[in-house]
């Protein structure tokens, strides 16, 4: 999972693109998922990133009920169902909900 702590990205999905900046974050439900992304994500500006890996960020929500939660409610937000229900594309439903520039 990644978090932006400067700068911008952008995702690009078959049809669409999106860019993200500070203080959002991606990679998620992937992580929550233990799936592979299928976007390619590409810094536009000099970005910093922070990075939790699945263990971490598990760990970290195993710690923290409350992040746990919004965490999840973040990926079922972008994925407008809950995270164990079948899907198709996985990146183009994770950003659907997020703004396009």
């Amino acid at each position: 999972m990644y978090l932006i702590a400067d700068g911008e990205v952008e995702i690009k999905l078959r049809h669409k693109h999106v860019r993200l900046g500070t203080g959002h974050f991606f990679g998620e439900i992937s992580v929550l998922r233990r799936a592979r992304r299928s976007a390619t994500v590409t810094a536009v500006m000099p970005t910093r990133l922070l990075v939790l890996d699945a263990f971490d960020l598990h760990g970290l929500m195993d710690r923290e009920p409350e992040l746990a939660a919004r965490i999840q409610e973040a990926a079922r937000a972008k994925l407008g169902h809950a995270l164990d229900e079948p899907d198709g594309d996985l990146a183009s439903e994770e950003l659907s909900g997020a703004p396009s520039e």
